[in-house]
C-alpha cells in the first residue's frame, strides 16, 4: 500500500508540474553591461521563473549566435514551449537596433543596413568608445543571419512610454530632488543613429517626460538624446542643445536634475561631464535597471502576447 501511495504521489506531482509549466517561454534580449548589471538581468529572470515562465537571456546587440544558443535551450525543454515571447531590454522601439532585432527574429523582410554599417564602423573607431562593456558589445559579429529555431516567436515592444518607465524615473529623481516645483529634470538617452529615427524616438521620450512631470510635480521635464553613435557634428550639436537648455533653466532660477533614461549607464557620466562642464546639476547614478518594475514590465509584455 505504501508503494502505491508513493508512486501515486510521484504521478500526481508530475501532473501538477506539467500543468504548472506555461506554454509560453521568454527570451530576454539584453544589450549587456558590467558584470554587476548583467547580474541584475539574472535577477529579473528569477522573477520570471517564480511566475512560472521558462526563460533565457541573450546578451549582445542582436547577436544571432547568442540568441540561437538561448533558443536551443528553450526548444530542448519538455514539454516544449508553444511559443517564445522575445522581450528587448531597450529604452525605445524607434531605433535601428530594434529594427535589426525584428529582422533577426523574422518579423522584418530586410536587415537594418544603417545598424550593420554603424556597428562595423564602430569597430574601426576605437576612440569613440571607452574600454568597457559598452564598446565590447559593439564588437559582436553583426551580420545578416536570422535565428534558426523552429519555435514560434513573438517580439514585444521596448520600454517606450510604458507607465512603469516614468515611475522608475520618479524613484530615481527622489534621490536627488528637494523642491520639485523649482527643479527642471532632463532625461538623457543614447538615442538612435539617424535624424529620421531620432524624431520617432523622441515621441516616446517626450511622453515619458510628460508622465514624469505629472508624477513628480516638477517645474519642467525635458528629454534629450546624446546621439553617441552618430557622426561627430551631430553629437556636438546635441551637446550644445543640452548645454543651452540647462543654462537657460539656471538663469530662470531652476535647479537641474539629470536622470539617465537608459537601461544601463555604460559610462554615460563621462559624456555628461564633458557636455555640462562648468554647470551645476545633480545626477542620479542609476539607470532603469535595477528596479522591480522592470520584471513586472516584462511580465506585462508577455501577457499581452499570450
Amino acid at each position: 500500500m505504501r508503494i502505491f501511495w508513493f508512486v501515486a504521489g510521484i504521478f500526481l506531482a508530475a501532473n501538477v508540474a506539467a500543468e504548472a509549466a506555461k506554454p509560453t517561454a521568454i527570451l530576454l534580449l539584453a544589450h549587456g553591461g558590467s558584470a554587476q548589471w548583467n547580474q541584475e538581468v539574472e535577477r529579473v529572470r528569477q522573477t520570471l521563473t517564480k511566475a512560472g515562465y521558462a526563460n533565457e537571456v541573450a546578451f549582445g546587440m542582436a547577436d544571432v549566435s547568442a540568441m540561437d544558443r538561448a533558443l536551443a535551450k528553450l526548444e530542448a525543454l519538455r514539454p516544449k514551449p508553444k511559443q517564445v515571447v522575445c522581450v528587448p531590454l531597450l529604452v525605445n522601439s524607434r531605433s535601428e537596433l530594434y529594427e535589426h532585432f525584428e529582422y533577426v527574429l523574422g518579423k522584418r523582410p530586410k536587415p537594418s543596413d544603417v545598424f550593420i554599417n554603424a556597428v562595423k564602423e564602430a569597430v574601426h573607431d576605437e576612440a569613440r568608445y571607452p574600454k568597457n562593456q559598452h564598446k565590447a558589445h559593439h564588437h559582436n559579429a553583426i551580420d545578416s543571419r536570422r535565428v534558426a529555431t523552429k519555435l514560434p516567436l513573438k517580439l514585444s515592444p521596448a520600454l517606450d512610454d510604458h507607465p512603469h518607465v516614468a515611475r522608475i524615473l520618479w524613484d530615481r529623481a527622489k534621490t536627488v530632488s528637494r523642491n520639485p516645483d523649482k527643479e527642471t529634470v532632463i532625461l538623457i538617452s543614447h538615442g538612435p543613429y539617424t535624424d529620421a529615427m531620432d524624431i520617432l524616438w523622441m515621441q516616446n521620450a517626450d511622453q515619458v517626460a510628460r508622465q514624469l512631470k505629472e508624477l513628480g510635480g516638477f517645474a519642467e521635464v525635458k528629454a534629450f538624446n546624446l546621439r553617441d553613435d552618430s557622426a561627430r557634428e551631430i553629437r556636438e550639436k546635441k551637446a550644445k542643445e543640452i548645454r543651452s537648455f540647462v543654462s537657460q533653466a539656471q538663469r530662470r532660477g531652476q535647479k537641474i536634475l539629470v536622470l539617465p533614461h537608459l537601461v544601463a549607464t555604460n559610462g554615460i557620466e563621462k559624456r555628461l561631464t564633458e557636455t555640462l562642464g562648468g554647470l551645476f546639476y545633480k545626477m542620479s547614478r542609476q539607470a532603469l535597471l535595477p528596479h522591480p518594475l522592470i520584471a513586472q514590465w516584462v511580465l506585462s509584455q508577455v501577457k499581452n502576447n499570450e
